[in-house]
This record gives structure tokens, sequence and C-alpha cells, in this order.
């Protein structure tokens, strides 16, 4: 696996060697910034996996280094560097999207496990990809090309090589086109379409064989739910009630996605769990899934379930989630199951990054 780089910033000479020291010492790479500014400029565009942040810095603030790695790089976890007793600025980074946080003075062991448990959690510690299987060939980053059973070969340019790249290292989650432009081509936003990205796929697709109109390797988000709709639809079917999609989301919003059988399996969870608990007491024979902008960042994709049962108690919604859940409604009407179906699907939406809620 490759060596993880650590950015480190922080204006305190002793505490920045002393933290680089640490850190490579135990095996990471240390990139190290002393202000704001240059924080800043390698926080946004230098290539590494985490990033631990002083708050108070000359120039830029941590909060406004934060605040901007979070606009151009929302994956990069950042680990908050504060002193004791300043709870209000704790609040405000973890508010911002700091992953974690550690008090000073703090030891080298506290630092070093925090630093290992959010790079073993987060999207940007993949693997290095250099072969992708293809149901009729390979394709070979180290060689950039790709190789099909029948002798066709392909040539893949640099930019195509580093696209395919990210998306396979990042199977099982769904990668905005700002994230592809800013994590993968290093290129800034501002001005910028991001059409250029769905020409890239459309080129990737003809290269490797890969149906635009039914894909297996480089999905959307729409597309996952048109390939999901039949199975999803006779399953409601089999409750007496009709499946209904929206897919009609704003371009902005739409993810390229490789290996999505984890949100395959979350999506039909949810279907199966209406249809048995929804299903027979249903004021509207439908089921509504759809797919919008989240609410709090326009560029990631919310799917959203409705049903249109009885709902749910305070207790019952509280306990949702959880193994071994079930409703007393529901054992007493002898509905299959154990109870492990939603528990299931929120643990699969955490590791993808992702959450699931009931309102």
């Amino acid at each position: 696996m490759a060596t993880k780089r650590v950015l480190v910033i922080e204006d305190d000479d002793a505490i920045r060697r002393g933290v680089t020291d640490a850190l490579t010492f135990a095996g990471y790479e240390v990139l190290a910034a002393a202000t704001g500014q240059d924080g800043l400029v390698s926080a946004l565009h230098a290539t590494v996996d985490l990033v631990l942040l002083d708050l108070m810095l000359p120039g830029p603030s941590g909060f406004d280094i934060l605040k901007a790695v979070r606009e151009a790089r929302p994956t990069l976890p950042v680990i908050i560097l504060t002193a004791r007793g300043e709870e209000a600025d704790r609040v405000q980074g973890l508010r911002l999207g700091g992953d974690d946080y550690v008090v000073k003075p703090f030891s080298v062991r506290e630092l070093l496990a925090r630093v290992e448990a959010v790079l073993r959690r987060s999207p940007e510690r993949p693997d290095t990809v250099q072969r992708i299987a293809l149901a009729d060939g390979v394709a070979d980053l180290a060689r950039c090309e790709v190789r099909f059973d029948d002798g066709t070969r392909h040539e893949l340019s640099e930019r195509e090589v580093a696209l395919l790249g990210y998306l396979a290292s990042h199977r099982g989650r769904a990668v905005s086109r700002e994230e592809i432009l800013t994590r993968v081509w290093r290129l800034d936003l501002r001005g910028r379409e991001t059409r250029t990205i769905d020409v890239h796929i459309a080129n990737l697709r003809a290269k490797l064989r890969d149906d635009a109109e039914s894909p297996k390797v480089l999905l959307t988000v729409r597309a996952l739910i048109d390939r999901l709709a039949p199975r999803l639809a006779a399953r409601a079917e089999q409750a007496d009630l009709i499946l209904v999609t929206d897919t009609n989301a704003p371009a902005a919003m739409a993810k390229l996605a490789i290996d999505v059988s984890a949100v395959e399996q979350i999506l039909f969870n949810l279907v199966d769990n209406a249809c048995k608990y929804a299903g027979p007491d249903a004021t509207e024979k439908r089921l509504h899934v759809e797919v919008m902008p989240a609410p709090d960042d326009a560029r990631f994709a919310t799917l959203r379930l409705r049903d249109h049962g009885p709902g749910l108690s305070k207790e019952a919604a509280r306990r949702l989630f959880q193994p071994f859940s079930r409703s007393s409604s529901a054992a007493a009407r002898g509905v299959p199951g154990v109870g492990l179906g939603l528990a299931l699907s929120q643990r699969l939406s955490r590791s993808l990054g992702g959450r699931l809620s009931h309102d």
C-alpha cells in the first residue's frame, strides 16, 4: 500500500517539528506549512491524504482553510488541532466539516491513533488500482490501454487513466464532476464547465464497450435508478403497490460510480421494508423513489423513498436502524424477517460516506 502523506499546518515551530517527527517516525510522508497562506495553497493543490490543521494561524485562519478545503476537496479528511478550553472553536470546526480534533497539549500516541482512525474510515485512502477486470477484457492502467479477449486494443490518454483509476479506487461511492476536476485533474473550478467530464466519460464508455443505454462499468445515479426500477417495481407489485420513480434531477448533481452493489442493496432493502410494513395499511398504493440534490450541498445526491403507510411511533422511529428492531404490529401480523435489513442498510450507507434517516 502506498505511503500516506499528511499535511501539517501549524505556526508554532516546536509543535510543528514535534508532529512532523512523530508522523515521519510512524511511516508517513509529511508536508508542513507554518502560515495560513502556505497551508491554504498546499491544502488545495498538494497531493495529501490528510490535513492536521491548527485553527489560530497568521494569514488565513484555520476556519478559512477548512471552508476552502470543503468546497474544493470535499472528501479530504481534516483533523483540527485546538487549545484546551476552546470548545466553541472545536464545535465550529466540526460543523464546518472537520473529521476529528485533538486538544493541545496532546500525546504522540493519541495523535497517531486519531490519524490512523480517520484515514481508515476516509474515502481519501484508496489503494492504487493498476488493472480493472471487464466482462471480456481488462483495463491495464499501467500500460495505458484496454485489451479485449478478441485481440482488440484501445489506448488510454493520461486523463482517461487518471479518471478511471480514481473511480475504481473509490468504488462503492458516488463521485461528483467537481471532485474529479479538483482531485483528479487538479483544476480550479472557477469559471470552468464541468461538462468536460461528460466528454471523457463518453470516450471511456466507447473504449470499455460500456453501453450508455445499459451501463455496467460507469454508472450515473440516474442510470442506477433506471437499472433497478424493474426489480423494485416487481417487489412493490407483490405488496399490491405501484412504484413511481422521479429521476428528473438537475444535471449538476449527476454522479459517476463504479461497483454500486452496495447502493443497490440499500435501495432494495428500503423498498422491501416499505412493502412489508406500509403496504397493507397504505392510504395510497404508491411508493415514490426520488433523486434530488442534497439539501446541504447541491453537488451531492439524495435518494428518497416515500410511502403512504400509517407512520411510526417516536420509540419505533428511534430504534428503526438498530439491529433486530421490529415493530410489535409487524410481529403480530407475522411479517417475515428478523429486523436486520435497515440496520445493514445503515451500515452500508455509512461505509459509502452517506447516511440514512427517517422523517
